[in-house]
């Protein structure tokens, strides 16, 4: 080459996306412990690359397909909502599963996420209170009829397992309240003795 001439270089680049997409801010944390069972679920997607795919993302609740909302940030960063549609139970370990891939050629699939949380304990029994009559009562009337509240302020009291036995014998009370405060009355059909 002379001094005057001129060397012209081109140089092209390609970005390459190998990096698949991730999550963050998960709430529940996992792991957590004594969630509400009421709680929904939310966590973020985010590629910083091509962007999320949103029509491949999946959540698994329990191993089962939910339906989540998704909140758009911009099209590297979605966050999946869940709601349940009832509360979750009292003691119960929840699984969650998320699935993603970028929008890359060919998509990055991001490996499997699983992780629990646990749902609030309730290890403590129902409390019998408002007993009529008395524990220690000496004398009632012998038509007076028995009544008391069975109350539990976490998972509740099913109705269905309450067995009231008056004298020996299995008895049919009246049974009215929520499940956290029920009132329980059995009026006997001839006077106790």
């Amino acid at each position: 080459f002379a001094a005057s001439d001129t060397l012209t270089l081109q140089i092209k680049a390609a970005l390459i996306d190998a990096i698949p997409p991730f999550t963050r801010a998960h709430n529940p944390a996992a792991g957590g412990h004594n969630v509400l069972p009421e709680t929904a679920i939310s966590l973020e997607v985010l590629d910083e690359g091509a962007g999320v795919d949103t029509s491949a993302l999946v959540m698994l609740v329990n191993g089962v397909p939910v339906a989540k909302k998704l909140f758009w940030f911009d099209e590297k960063r979605v966050r999946l909502d869940y709601q349940p549609a009832s509360p979750f139970r009292y003691n119960e370990e929840v699984r969650v599963v998320v699935r993603a891939r970028d929008r890359a050629q060919p998509p990055n699939e991001m490996p499997e996420e699983q992780y629990t949380f646990a749902i609030v304990e309730d290890r403590a029994p129902p409390l019998l209170t408002d007993l009529q009559p008395g524990r220690d009562a000496l004398q009632a009337a012998p038509n007076t009829a028995i009544s008391f509240y069975l109350r539990d302020e976490l998972a509740g009291v099913n109705a269905d397992s309450i067995r009231l036995v008056v004298n020996g014998n299995r008895v049919q009370p009246q049974i009215s309240g929520t499940p956290r405060a029920l009132f329980v009355r059995y009026q006997p059909p001839q006077p106790l003795q």
